[in-house]
């Protein structure tokens, strides 16, 4: 009862698993009252407040995170993932490229860097960054993450056909091992597949993706499509059906 890391893990438990947000968020108040110094604490209060739809003060309590913590790498992207959701771009970049200076070998802090240069409209940048990416190697080439964000780039580079390809990769991918489908998202909305957009949030739902709580922060990867809005409001709301479910049975 007294252990802040306990009280955090059980919040992430909550948010991530359960998606209760409520008793989410009520863990980690209380991890924060017993240790206001945990970095780990404020990092996860900050992915309860963003999953509340508080994403100003969820950037607030991540910003605490980084500075208890500067040097930790899953800080340091959700800090350039909640610039990019806050479109924040003048933030983001900088941000961005320290990261990578201090983590050059990590790949998601690469992804954001692409990210941000395609929502910038700088193709150059963003192929020279996809180039530095697959160039690390079969763990991040074979990634089934990684693997639909390159035919997501192909399909922003004129090569539509190879994400078309790249989608039907990824399908047979899932009988031999996990997909996660929040990742498959951005792909089906690029080639403009309205259906297998449809079939991969329910899979995200049904599989109970970790990512799934935080669709809505992700409107900004999807150029304000208003369907893909739509889709997105909706799969929000089903995690609150979720979770009401499991505290009223």
């Amino acid at each position: 009862p007294g252990s802040a890391e306990a009280h955090t893990a059980l919040g992430a438990v909550e948010l991530d698993y359960v998606w209760d947000r409520e008793a989410a968020a009520r863990e980690l108040h209380t991890a924060l009252a017993i240790n206001p110094g945990s970095a780990w604490a404020h990092h996860w209060m900050a992915h309860a407040l963003e999953a509340q739809g508080r994403l100003p003060e969820a950037m607030t309590e991540m910003k605490k995170a980084l500075e208890m913590d500067p040097l930790s790498i899953p800080v340091n992207w959700d800090v350039g993932t909640e610039l990019l959701a806050a479109r924040r771009y003048g933030e983001a970049l900088p941000h961005i490229n320290k990261s990578l200076e201090l983590f050059p070998a990590v790949p998601l802090i690469a992804f954001e860097k692409a990210e941000l240069s395609y929502m910038l409209g700088d193709q150059a940048a963003a192929r020279a960054t996809v180039a530095k990416l697959k160039g690390m190697g079969p763990e991040v080439t074979e990634d089934p993450f990684f693997l639909a964000f390159f035919g997501t780039a192909a399909v922003r580079d004129g090569r539509r056909q190879e994400g078309i390809e790249t989608l039907k990769r990824l399908e047979a991918l899932r009988r031999t091992r996990y997909v996660e489908p929040i990742g498959v998202l951005e792909l089906c909305a690029e080639i403009n597949d309205r259906k297998a957009l449809q079939v991969w949030l329910d899979r995200a739902f049904e599989e109970r993706s970790s990512m799934y709580l935080y669709l809505p922060l992700m409107k900004a990867w999807f150029r304000d499509d208003p369907e893909v809005d739509v889709l997105i409001t909706n799969a929000a709301a089903r995690t609150q059906a979720v979770a009401a479910a499991i505290i009223h049975p």
